[in-house]
């Protein structure tokens, strides 16, 4: 089995190029801010924690992550709360997801180096792009500037991560071009 790590900072082009591969190319994708997502929306024992951990971001016994995300951007020990909570769960759901796959399948971890999961992984592509197109589609998905550092502080540098990585795929282009680009190193590694 082969498994490649996508990563890449906030706004590089990182769900425009899973989609890609997990839609077009049938390639299956552990995405895991949508994993994420569903350990808060419905696994119990997350639910149960937040009671203790931050109960103001309960609404209707549901878990608010438009509350929790802006509680997390202003409590840096309760992010580092959050992640001790969600990562060893996330963890399991990739053992699970790995121990379903027998031939090529992509890890869509966005902090694959800082939580060390890419030495799960054979070969690791990462995106990138100018930091000003990048402040700009943050700009555009509503980020203050606050938010903007905080993100951008707790992850690795573009340019580390695409040190680190086997292949470094640009996203300053035309869409297409980057997706024909992706499609190429998929070719490449499936030789």
């Amino acid at each position: 089995m082969q498994i490649i790590g996508l990563t890449g900072s906030i706004a590089s082009g990182k769900s425009t190029a899973s989609h890609y591969l997990k839609s077009v190319l049938m390639i299956p994708v552990f995405d895991a801010d949508e994993e994420v997502r569903k350990l808060y929306e419905f696994d119990e024992t997350v639910k149960d924690a937040m009671y203790e951990l931050c109960p103001s971001a309960i609404r209707g016994g549901e878990i608010s992550l438009i509350i929790l995300k802006e509680m997390a951007f202003d409590q840096p020990d309760l992010l580092k709360k959050l992640e001790a909570l969600i990562h060893p769960l996330l963890k399991e759901r990739l053992d699970e997801f790995l121990d379903d796959q027998d031939e090529l399948c992509v890890l869509d971890i966005p902090l694959l180096f800082e939580t060390g999961w890419n030495s799960f992984c054979s070969q690791i592509i990462t995106l990138v792009c100018d930091e000003s197109l990048q402040l700009e589609r943050l700009k555009k998905r509503g980020l203050t500037d606050h938010q903007i550092e905080v993100i951008l502080s707790r992850q690795m540098p573009m340019q580390e991560k695409a040190n680190r990585s086997d292949y470094c795929l640009s996203s300053d282009g035309a869409e297409e071009e980057m997706l024909g680009n992706l499609q190429k190193i998929i070719e490449e590694l499936n030789d």
